[in-house]
């Protein structure tokens, strides 16, 4: 409590995504519901304008981030023909957008829904619904679902990789804790779920969009014949 205390002394309205959202929100940005700024302290909406700002629903910023509304680029040509041309452009970030680090996005961009933006990407114009986009300047890579279908392909393989390279390095079965993302593949949901499990599962909402798919997703009994099975030809 005393942390939580001092840390809002210290970075008032950045000491929490909840916080920094209700900072902008009272400036005037519109944003919706279950967004997260995970690393607020490193994020900057620009505030100058803010109701030129609107950011939808089920938006994750993860660190390093700049949304930019305005610029002073005109500062050049006041300084060589004595006028002032400005150049003001909202900026809208649609639903369901995840937007990697040291992402800048400039004004004048529309972001559409069910977007994935890759770390460091430069948005310099708008960017359509359900696409993968990275690059400086940012271009689209693949459709979103491309992108699901490459993920889902590979997500055994890479919860198998975590385990080879934990093995590899500490030259012991990794503790269950770390594979919270990769649950649905040896976890009974029907039983009393661990609060990591919970937060995973209610993340955006989405809680019964999820129930109803994710026992799907199960591979194994429990998560020690997921070990037993990665690890079958290394014990």
């Amino acid at each position: 409590m005393i942390k939580k205390i001092i840390k809002k002394i210290i970075y008032r309205e950045r000491a929490s995504s909840e916080s920094y959202i209700n900072y902008l929100r009272k400036r005037g940005v519109q944003i919706g519901e279950h967004c997260t700024f995970h690393a607020p302290r490193t994020i900057n909406i620009d505030v100058t304008q803010p109701f030129l700002i609107k950011i939808g629903n089920n938006v994750e910023f993860t660190g390093n981030i700049v949304v930019l509304c305005h610029d002073l680029a005109w500062s050049v040509f006041k300084n060589k023909t004595g006028e002032i041309i400005a150049s003001n452009k909202s900026v809208e970030i649609g639903d369901n957008v995840f937007i990697g680090m040291h992402t800048v996005i400039l004004r004048g961009v529309h972001v559409g829904n069910n977007v994935i933006i890759g770390a460091g990407s430069i948005i310099t114009k708008d960017i359509p619904d359900n696409c993968v986009v990275a690059g400086n300047p940012a271009k689209v890579i693949m459709k979103l679902d491309d992108y699901y279908n490459k993920r889902k392909k590979n997500y055994i393989s890479d919860a198998k990789e975590m385990v080879y390279k934990y093995y590899e390095r500490f030259g012991s079965i990794p503790p269950k804790e770390i594979f919270r993302d990769y649950f649905p593949l040896f976890y009974d949901i029907s039983n009393h779920m661990p609060s990591e499990y919970q937060k995973i599962l209610n993340w955006g909402g989405s809680r019964e969009k999820s129930l109803s798919v994710i026992a799907e997703q199960r591979k194994y009994s429990n998560y020690e014949c997921f070990i037993e099975d990665t690890l079958k030809d290394r014990l």
